[in-house]
């Protein structure tokens, strides 16, 4: 594996308003060395046509139809198993990239599991809200993410892949909160976690975002609660 090497998973489901952006702001990374794996799951709108189209000239840009099967935590499964890197980014395919993003992550010093960034909130068209301060110690963040009180913004995550084979992937029977959860049990866990106190991500909240979901199967609390009665199970 080479350390300098970075994977990005983007799982896309009918992101056609917002996704040349997402793959832009990517492909203007300061950091050039990535692989970005795009994995299509149950899209029925011009996404794909869109990402053909924006990243046709770049080789580092692999796309994977996985036909109407829907679900973002499954997507992320599966592009899982084609990663060969150390670390992973996560990405949504609407949300926005800073240009140095990755730069300012890659110079942590520290041998952090997650780093974060902080994130400033965009609407539909693109209009900065506010801006997400997030807790920069790790324990603060383990005690924070245990309380039900989100630490990482999925967008601006880098993850050691050795974590997330850890615990399995991602949960589909969390769809919505899958990255919360995630989180949570890498927090049961001891990993270290980070925020770069730089707002580097823009987080899209629209009507078809999980900020907004009225359906989501588990609130946080529910979703530390259910994460440690399993640990205190697998221990008995």
């Amino acid at each position: 594996m080479e350390s300098n090497l970075i994977t990005i998973l983007l799982p896309v489901y009918n992101d056609e308003k917002y996704l040349k952006k997402s793959l832009d702001s990517i492909r203007a990374q300061t950091h050039k060395d990535f692989i970005c794996l795009v994995g299509f799951n149950g899209t029925t709108d011009l996404s794909k046509k869109i990402f053909k189209r924006t990243t046709k000239e770049d080789p580092r840009f692999l796309m994977f139809d996985f036909g109407e099967d829907k679900g973002k935590a499954r997507t992320l499964n599966k592009l899982l198993n084609e990663v060969k890197t150390e670390r992973v980014c996560l990405m949504d395919g609407d949300d926005i990239w800073h240009p140095e993003k990755l730069k300012k992550q890659l110079e942590v010093e520290g041998d952090f599991d997650v780093i974060g960034t902080l994130a400033t909130y965009i609407d539909e068209r693109g209009k900065k809200g506010i801006t997400m301060f997030l807790s920069e110690d790790p324990h603060s963040i383990r005690a924070l993410n245990l309380q039900g009180e989100n630490q990482i913004i999925n967008s601006s995550s880098l993850i050691k892949t050795s974590c997330l084979l850890e615990i399995g992937g991602w949960d589909p029977e969390v769809e919505g909160l899958e990255d919360f959860d995630m989180w949570v049990k890498l927090s049961i866990l001891g990993k270290n976690f980070y925020n770069v106190q730089i707002p580097l991500v823009y987080h899209r909240v629209h009507k078809g975002s999980n900020f907004n979901s009225k359906e989501l199967p588990y609130s946080p609390v529910q979703i530390v609660r259910k994460n440690a009665l399993m640990m205190i199970h697998k221990r008995c």
